[in-house]
């Protein structure tokens, strides 16, 4: 029995693994309010929003988000840091999205649409490593990485609250909304993962620079929101 078990996954496994990625890859894109048309500082009526998703090796990530040339996907990583460095030792710079069970049936323009609620994943570190025998069996998946979220708001949203919103007909990802900007529905303006340089692949470990992060999130004289 143990061998038919081990065939059944060897079989299975991979056939999920390749349709759960071709159907993640909907998700993946660029997403853009329309002052983006304007430039990437928008009007002075409006801002420019945009957003780029990519699927990497392990996940849909956010590769980057943009507010009027300001870079929000750093802003939210240094927010959480200086929230949480307390017990942390620094966060792995990538913002990971994963959907939840959360979905609304709604109207968007006139069409029927759904929204999908998803959540930032913030993946922290706990340190610098151990030389003691088993280091990292289990360390690593300490359960205080579960309740960093929902953890930062910012006007009553909580930042890692995304939202992807289809076409109830066709089930086309036709838009993005990140509430705590409040800057409404982005549209997708092109699908699938962007040309990248190299870097979709891989995990930078560590925390970005504090400088650029303090001056965007407000500690310098310019404040992001």
């Amino acid at each position: 029995m143990p061998y038919l078990f081990d065939a059944v996954l060897a079989a299975l496994v991979p056939a999920v693994d390749e349709a759960a990625r071709a159907q993640a890859m909907q998700y993946a894109g660029t997403f853009s309010s329309p002052a983006c048309t304007q430039g990437v500082n928008g009007t002075e009526e409006e801002d420019c929003l945009s957003a780029v998703v990519e699927q990497d090796g392990d996940s849909v990530r956010v590769r980057s988000l943009m507010l009027n040339s300001r870079p929000v996907d750093i802003a939210i990583l240094w927010l959480y840091y200086l929230q949480l460095h307390a017990w942390l030792y620094a966060l792995n710079p990538v913002l990971r999205l994963f959907p939840s069970s959360l979905v609304e049936e709604t109207t968007l323009g006139g069409k029927k649409v759904t929204r999908e609620v998803w959540h930032v994943w913030i993946e922290p570190t706990f340190g610098p490593g151990s030389e003691f025998p088993g280091a990292g069996t289990w360390s690593d998946r300490d359960c205080r990485s579960w309740t960093s979220g929902d953890w930062v708001h910012y006007g009553k949203e909580p930042l890692d609250r995304w939202i992807f919103v289809r076409d109830a007909e066709s089930g086309e990802v036709v838009g993005l909304e990140v509430p705590f900007l409040r800057e409404g529905v982005l549209d997708h303006v092109t699908v699938g993962n962007p040309e990248t340089d190299g870097e979709a692949e891989g995990e930078g470990e560590g925390t970005p620079d504090l400088k650029e992060g303090l001056d965007v999130v407000g500690g310098g004289e310019e404040v992001l929101f």
